[in-house]
């Protein structure tokens, strides 16, 4: 990232995706961490091997101006409602989907966000889906926009995926205001984050 220096945000979650469970709907990173405008880098590690079946994450190929489109119209239409500061930063807020996702199918999401497709220049069918199998000590590191989820867990073994998202900033963003503060915090079942 060539930072002078960097801090991990101290709200690390261990995650977990059973077989047969629900898998984590489209979304892209800046959902959740939108309490400042400094870029941040996710590092989703996960913990053990990860087959294409089992449960792992999944990205949709060259997508960071599209989440960067879509988060531009959640603030603009956050700022035309008159939302408070704290409904603005809040992935639950009135434009959002009760769980911060953008989209359970990912199949039809870049249809159903043909509009801001379009905008950008690109085709919804063009777009493609990506996954990959995992082994223990990969790291994959992504853009707080690419737009990103987890498959369903179908291992053939019955495993359950085990994962963990580390996330950093480069340091003078806390110094300068420019960091999302609330994710300094650990982990509460009430912390609305």
């Amino acid at each position: 990232m060539q930072w002078e220096d960097e801090v991990m945000l101290r709200r690390t979650l261990l995650r977990h995706n059973v077989p047969g469970g629900s898998s984590t709907g489209v979304h892209y990173d800046r959902l959740f961490l939108r309490g400042g405008d400094a870029f941040f880098l996710t590092a989703w590690v996960p913990i053990g091997d990860v087959s294409h079946r089992g449960g792992g994450l999944y990205y949709l190929e060259d997508s960071v101006r599209l989440g960067e489109a879509l988060e531009a119209d959640f603030s603009a239409r956050a700022g035309a409602a008159g939302f408070s500061e704290q409904e603005k930063v809040s992935a639950f807020n009135a434009n959002m989907s009760a769980v911060g996702y953008l989209s359970d199918n990912n199949e039809d999401f870049p249809v159903e966000h043909a509009k801001v497709c379009a905008a950008e220049g690109r085709d919804p069918k063009q777009f493609r889906w990506l996954v990959a199998d995992f082994e223990a000590g990969d790291v994959v590191f992504h853009d707080p926009c690419i737009l990103h989820g987890s498959l369903g867990n179908d291992d053939e073994q019955g495993r359950i995926r085990l994962s963990t998202d580390l996330r950093f900033y480069e340091k003078k963003a806390f110094d300068e205001g420019r960091a999302d503060n609330r994710w300094m915090r650990r982990w509460t079942a009430t912390d609305s984050l």
